[in-house]
């Protein structure tokens, strides 16, 4: 008798450490889940940003018209942006600089002509005009939250003043 309570003893030990063994690693796996989830949530919003510019990339058509390229308003439904306001853009022919109205381009236009400006920042841009008026010299561009030195001389030879 004294054999098998020695028995049932360990037995309800290492029952006890199992379960404290068990509950540590659970606790350590949702933590780890928990943040594989932040993590991927932040990825998920990364592609639908992603989607979103290449659909706006995607109204921009080649053609086939030696070498001219057009841009025309495509009539698909696409998820709804602020400053969704579509303009017309001239053609413009092939081997010339990308150039851009500063004055006029919406924020979407802005993104997709300019190197280093994002969304955020092309709605800065657009915000900023509205409440001080045109631009008047490529260097006002500096005001803007967010443009700097950098990412103006890199798009100085893109910004246009006026038609």
């Amino acid at each position: 008798m004294n054999v098998s309570k020695f028995c049932l003893k360990i037995i309800v030990l290492l029952f006890g450490f199992c379960s404290l063994f068990a509950g540590i690693v659970h606790a350590k796996t949702t933590l780890s889940f928990e943040q594989w989830k932040a993590r991927q949530e932040r990825i998920d919003q990364r592609l639908m940003d992603q989607r979103l510019m290449e659909q706006h990339a995607q109204s921009t058509i080649i053609q086939s018209a030696p070498q001219t390229l057009l841009t025309t308003p495509q009539h698909t439904t696409t998820p709804q942006v602020a400053d969704s306001t579509i303009t017309q853009i001239q053609p413009q022919r092939l081997g010339e600089a990308v150039s851009i109205n500063i004055n006029q381009a919406t924020a979407q236009e802005i993104t997709a002509k300019l190197d280093g400006i994002g969304r955020k920042k092309a709605q800065a841009i657009v915000q900023y005009r509205k409440q001080h008026g045109d631009f008047k010299k490529e260097d006002e561009l500096i005001q803007v939250k967010g443009i700097g030195e950098k990412t103006l001389a890199k798009n100085r030879s893109r910004i246009r003043l006026k038609h």
